[in-house]
């Protein structure tokens, strides 16, 4: 049998390095923003309703989706970012569906882990079994985003409130794991989170 967790949270959290952590422990990880990545390929079908939304600037040299220019675009409009999300949240959806019906006819992996930031806002909370949130108090997440995203404080604050709060998150989880602390501490939290998953 296949349990397949769904693993978010916020920007500054640690979501991805959690998501890393469950990889080496063993389990295979779709991540919902690489998934994003196909889809907004030069000239599928994301792609060019991108480009006819919010115009040719977006795209970098190579014609691909400029992902920061997009984000700064987005992040600073409301209804942009509503406009994009209605472009690829169903894409993205029907993508991951597709692997996780593959993994479960070949039975290629006892534990899934769907890392997704959007995994709530997106409604794909029926794609998972269990759902994981990672979880920063709002001043690490703030350091987290200026030291290592190269964010002002002013972009850091306005990417943490276009988001969901922690407690939007916690209220739906089957399980937090708080990383406000450093790497060691959050290894130790996931790696008790998977014995769990092991004596269930």
């Amino acid at each position: 049998m296949v349990t397949v967790i769904g693993l978010t949270g916020g920007m500054g959290s640690g979501k991805s390095t959690a998501a890393r952590i469950l990889g080496e422990l063993g389990a295979e990880v779709i991540d919902a923003d690489r998934v994003g990545h196909r889809i907004y390929a030069p000239d599928t079908p994301a792609w060019r309703e991108i480009v006819a939304a919010f115009g040719p600037e977006i795209l970098a040299a190579d014609r691909t989706v400029d992902r920061r220019k997009l984000g700064a675009r987005v992040f600073a409009e409301p209804e942009a970012l509503q406009t994009l999300n209605r472009i690829t949240h169903g894409k993205i959806y029907a993508y991951i569906q597709g692997q996780l019906d593959y993994i479960r006819a070949k039975q290629a992996a006892r534990v899934v882990v769907v890392e997704a930031a959007v995994l709530l806002e997106a409604g794909w909370r029926s794609l998972v079994d269990q759902l994981w949130v990672i979880a920063a108090d709002e001043a690490v997440a703030l350091a987290r985003l200026k030291a290592y995203k190269g964010m002002t404080e002013e972009q850091a604050r306005a990417r943490l409130a276009a988001q969901l709060s922690n407690e939007a998150r916690i209220a739906q989880a089957d399980r937090v794991i708080w990383n406000n602390a450093d790497l060691e501490a959050l290894r130790r939290a996931i790696e008790e989170a998977w014995h769990s998953l092991e004596r269930a």
